[in-house]
């Protein structure tokens, strides 16, 4: 309960007297490595010529989040082991997070909601296509 308590005071969220401990940095850079891995892998299959461009385009935002806020959270961690005074401050933790779940939202929106109108009239203008003469040059 006192954790709840302190949340709410600005000071909880401003200070940076006490380093991360040993433990959480351990957490922190393995799901920041995650990230990074993600958006690395993502990216390398982005580069695939199989793939239709809707997909393309999700990998590419995928690679793009994983990377970008990989890497901020390395240097997040990285102000914090190092005691920088301002810069590792929880409340700059707090606002990693809320980017990366508005980010995160994002990419989602579009893999579950856009994604698959682009697939079905992709699908719908090549079965038209299909019976169409094709264009001279």
């Amino acid at each position: 309960m006192d954790f709840l308590n302190a949340i709410i005071y600005p000071s909880y969220w401003l200070t940076h007297q006490h380093p991360v401990p040993e433990r959480w940095v351990a957490v922190l850079t393995v799901m920041f490595g995650l990230l990074v891995l993600t958006g690395l892998t993502a990216g390398l299959l982005s580069l695939r010529s199989s793939l239709m461009a809707p997909m393309r385009t999700l990998l590419k935002k995928k690679a793009v989040f994983g990377l970008v806020m990989g890497l901020l959270g390395y240097l997040l961690l990285f102000f914090s082991v190092q005691r920088i005074a301002f810069l590792s401050a929880r409340i700059m933790y707090l606002f990693w997070g809320i980017a990366a779940l508005v980010w995160l939202y994002s990419v989602l929106y579009y893999a579950f909601k856009i994604l698959p109108k682009r697939m079905t009239e992709r699908m719908e203008r090549e079965q038209r296509e299909k019976y169409l003469p094709k264009a001279s040059r």
